[in-house]
């Protein structure tokens, strides 16, 4: 360590502008830090490192600091903080087909799910990190690492997608059918309606015929009766 920090001195001296020396400087400031039991002090370096990681066009070298600073929150005991930085690592490495990184961070992350008492978890991570391993070259077992969770995710959304298309086809149906029965019984009340109106109408008709039939039967009464006279 004593010797590191003589090092890293004498570098710094050439950084100038040169985003990568201080971004390498800033890296080996915080493992020099770690190494000193700073831990503080040393994310403060590896937060730096990671401002100037953003400018270079290499992504080892944020893969670099994300893996870095997992390693040091897990060194401090923040179990949640190092498989924070796991998972970010392994997302960003996926990405970048950095597969070594890539490595060390399913290892981590199943070592750190084992200690949670998490078995399942730790178990997936296992055997992702044994699929990378033993095909470390291999894109094909790389990308199907790398796109399980979307196709988990395209396929949940799938059946979600499909049930919420059968609750609106069943909708649909109760309501057409709720539709064509108000339809009919408007249908029968407008012909009810008629049917009564039609009905008063004849009942109207036959009392005007009786009562003409019995005012002719009572004329004819009464001109039977003159005649009789």
């Amino acid at each position: 360590t004593v010797e590191a920090k003589v090092y890293y001195d004498e570098m710094m001296k050439f950084a100038g502008k040169d985003t990568l020396i201080k971004y390498f400087g800033y890296l080996d400031k915080a493992l020099i830090l770690t190494n000193e039991k700073k831990y503080d002090d040393a994310v403060r370096y590896f937060e730096k490192s990671a401002e100037y990681a953003r400018n270079l066009s290499d992504p080892r070298y944020m893969g670099s600091v994300y893996g870095e600073l997992a390693k040091l929150y897990e060194q401090m005991g923040q179990k949640d903080s190092a498989l924070y930085y796991f998972h970010v690592n392994t997302t960003y490495t996926q990405k970048h087909n950095l597969m070594y990184m890539l490595i060390e961070s399913l290892k981590a992350l199943a070592r750190l799910y084992e200690q949670k008492g998490d078995e399942n978890k730790s178990l997936y991570y296992k055997s992702c990190y044994l699929a990378v391993s033993d095909s470390l070259f291999s894109m094909d077992k790389l990308n199907k690492i790398k796109n399980a969770q979307f196709f988990y995710e395209m396929d949940k959304n799938y059946r979600k997608i499909k049930n919420q298309r059968r609750f609106l086809i069943v909708i649909s149906a109760g309501l057409l059918i709720f539709i064509i029965l108000l339809i009919i019984v408007y249908i029968h009340k407008k012909k009810l309606h008629h049917a009564y109106k039609d009905l008063f109408n004849r009942n109207s008709e036959i009392l005007q015929s009786d009562l003409q039939i019995k005012d002719l039967r009572i004329e004819y009464e009464n001109k039977l009766a003159e005649e009789k006279e």
